[in-house]
């Protein structure tokens, strides 16, 4: 939505897919293309702070994603292993403020990129340029399900405190980043 619209835009939301096709396309490997992926979402972050967004959320990693190749998965981890350890910094002296949604207590998340989760969001928790969510070992339908368990049907609210994404709101713009194949 756009000023001239009389409305813009607060929060977005972005689901990479097809980062994976684009690095075939072009004969690299799959690890290419999720970075070339990551690069993107990188840019569009800058983009949507300049643009006065206040929250972005990016869908990175599903709880689908655990059946690719184990290979494939081990590559993904290191990604995002060394990806929020070297760019948290940078994103801190930009004013991001990091949070993490979906189920870190998963045992196949290893330690070390829970930590660095962590890490980020206690690095850059009082910033206020741009919220990031990065959705990572997130379903909706767990996401549900997790928060019905224990639910005592009193409230919406109280429906709303069981979910791991809490502090996001309702997206206004939900955009694919899918890397063209073309």
């Amino acid at each position: 939505m756009s000023e001239k619209g009389g409305r813009r835009a607060t929060t977005v939301a972005i689901i990479t897919d097809g980062n994976g096709r684009w690095a075939q396309k072009r004969g690299l490997d799959l690890v290419e293309g999720h970075r070339a992926g990551a690069d993107n979402v990188k840019a569009r972050l800058r983009d949507a702070a300049s643009l006065g967004i206040e929250q972005l959320t990016v869908y990175s990693f599903s709880t689908e994603n655990w059946s690719r190749s184990p290979l494939e998965v081990a590559a993904l981890m290191n990604m995002f292993t060394e990806r929020i350890k070297s760019e948290t910094p940078e994103l801190d002296s930009e004013g991001v403020r990091m949070q993490f949604i979906g189920d870190r207590d998963d045992p196949r998340v290893p330690e070390q990129l829970r930590d660095l989760m962590r890490w980020a969001e206690t690095t850059t928790a009082d910033n206020s340029v741009i919220d990031l969510f990065v959705a990572f070992n997130y379903g909706s339908r767990d996401e549900i399900v997790r928060a019905a368990d224990g639910f005592t049907g009193r409230s919406v609210e109280e429906f709303d405190a069981r979910l791991r994404s809490q502090g996001l709101r309702e997206y206004q713009l939900l955009l694919p980043a899918q890397r063209r194949a073309a």
